[in-house]
């Protein structure tokens, strides 16, 4: 796919004083973030399109993983019931 037709990663918002991460919603008021297109929370650099739009692949897989679990298995993960080794 043409890095060109990619959605933008990011937001600046505030009149430009902010960036806001479409990927995992951190809003970031640094301005050496706002400045380098930063996210602190992904550890990603807005302006390198390749690797921002791999890491939005990869937490939708997660997603849809997450997703496809039934629901008691969700249930006893959060309450730290089941064992790691077999989720």
């Amino acid at each position: 796919m043409n890095p060109d037709h990619w959605p933008k990663t990011y937001e600046l918002v505030k009149d430009g004083r902010a960036i806001a991460c479409r990927i995992c919603g951190l809003t970031s008021h640094h301005p050496g973030d706002v400045e380098n297109l930063y996210c602190g929370n992904c550890h990603v650099y807005h302006e390198n399109d390749r690797q921002t739009h791999r890491l939005q692949e990869t937490l939708a897989t997660l997603a849809a993983i997450d997703a496809a679990r039934p629901w008691w298995q969700k249930l006893w993960r959060k309450a730290r019931l089941w064992p790691q080794r077999w989720v």
